[in-house]
């Protein structure tokens, strides 16, 4: 009888530390906020509203997309997508719990780590997506599900990188939703590059004297380099693993100058990512000769499945990489209000007032007004394509990469 007394009370034991594993939030099926209030409220303002707040100093340094997000254990920045917290309850005293989250129509990994604590915080979630998420410990596992909202843009989260964003999200032609996942823009990957410079009597040593006469004139140090080291990466090991290993990154295309990729031959991301260097300009400065045979390199990668996804940026992701993304856009059908809203966001990441509209984005559209025949936005971003030596055919393609069915 006392076995049998004492049996029970191990098991007893036992059975208290064993509770069942029991999801506690999200809620089965709830939405899940993508953006903080801070960036929702302004996504989701009128845009004549945002127009004319965007270029207030006031509005732009202490309100556009503030509060940043306060996690505690987690630093958070007010251009950065806002996190989901995973909460269970159960497993054994001081177990560890494996959490997996994947989205549900296509099992695609989205997040997956091993925790000792009964919750988790997750972000870079697309939009208008069903995730399905386990928890693990030991041979128990409890499961749920949860939507995200449907307000773009998608930022993204690259830790040590700028300005990262989805170029999906948006409703393009014919009510079809920009693919997500496919190409991201951002603030460039690594610093720009450091020099060595000839003194004035080394170059009269090397009979270069008129090159130290034409940087004095024309005031750059460009022509008296003496050694030039590539930019160091703005990523860390483990930021940079995470970055592939959620987004997939297979091409990089930078479209900063030479002077700003000197010395560089590979992607920062590694050797398992094409680096595609392909100058480009910004606003109205791209109707030009030389810019419709950049625009032509870029697009050309675009119209092959196998170089998916991209991501594309020059210095600070806003004006070279604004009018790309504008054009992307533009022939995928977005329209006029969403793309102001897209080049707009970047005011989270810089809070100068003078990144406005009139100086800036405005000079976008009176580029292709001027240069691109067409009637709406998005038949001169087709024109501006075709004068690129694109077709028909060929933008089509890129519609049906790029719009889900």
């Amino acid at each position: 009888m006392k076995k049998i007394l004492l049996a029970l009370c191990v098991f007893a034991g036992v059975a208290s530390f064993a509770a069942p594993l029991k999801i506690v939030s999200p809620a089965a099926g709830s939405v899940q906020p993508t953006l903080t209030e801070g960036q929702k409220k302004y996504a989701t303002m009128p845009q004549d509203e945002r127009r004319k707040n965007f270029c207030q100093k006031d509005f732009r340094q202490k309100v556009m997309g503030f509060p940043a997000e306060k996690i505690e254990g987690h630093k958070r920045a007010a251009s950065w997508p806002k996190m989901t917290r995973l909460e269970w309850t159960g497993g054994d005293e001081g177990c560890e719990y494996a959490v997996k989250v994947v989205e549900a129509s296509t099992g695609k990994l989205a997040y997956e780590n091993t925790v000792k604590d009964n919750f988790v915080y997750i972000d870079n979630l697309k939009l208008a997506t069903e995730y399905k998420w386990t928890v693990t410990a030991g041979k128990e596992t409890a499961e749920s599900t949860f939507k995200t909202e449907d307000i773009p843009p998608r930022i993204v989260r690259i830790n040590g990188v700028g300005n990262v964003r989805d170029i999906g999200g948006y409703i393009g032609l014919g009510g079809k939703r920009v693919k997500q996942g496919l190409i991201y823009r951002s603030a460039e990957l690594n610093y720009s590059p450091t020099h060595t410079y000839y003194t004035k009597e080394e170059l009269i040593a090397l009979g270069r004297q008129a090159d130290w006469e034409k940087a004095q004139k024309k005031k750059t140090k460009r022509y008296i380099i003496k050694t030039t080291t590539c930019g160091k990466s703005r990523m860390s090991e483990a930021s940079c693993a995470e970055a592939l290993k959620y987004l997939g990154i297979k091409t990089d295309i930078d479209i900063r100058n030479n002077w700003e990729t000197a010395a560089m031959t590979n992607s920062p991301f590694g050797s398992t990512v094409n680096w595609v260097h392909a100058q480009y300009a910004g606003y109205d400065r791209i109707h030009k000769d030389s810019w419709y045979k950049s625009f032509n390199k870029i697009f050309s990668l675009m119209l092959d499945e196998k170089n998916y996804p991209f991501v594309f940026h020059c210095r600070a992701g806003q004006d070279r990489t604004g009018a790309l993304a504008y054009i992307l856009l533009a022939i995928l059908g977005v329209n006029e209000e969403m793309l102001s809203l897209d080049w707009e966001m970047t005011g989270l990441y810089n809070r100068g007032w003078q990144f406005n509209h009139e100086r800036l984005y405005d000079k976008i559209a009176q580029g292709f007004l001027k240069n691109c025949k067409g009637n709406t936005v998005m038949e001169r971003a087709i024109d501006y394509v075709k004068k690129c030596g694109f077709t028909d055919a060929d933008i089509e393609k890129f519609r049906e990469l790029m719009l889900e069915k």
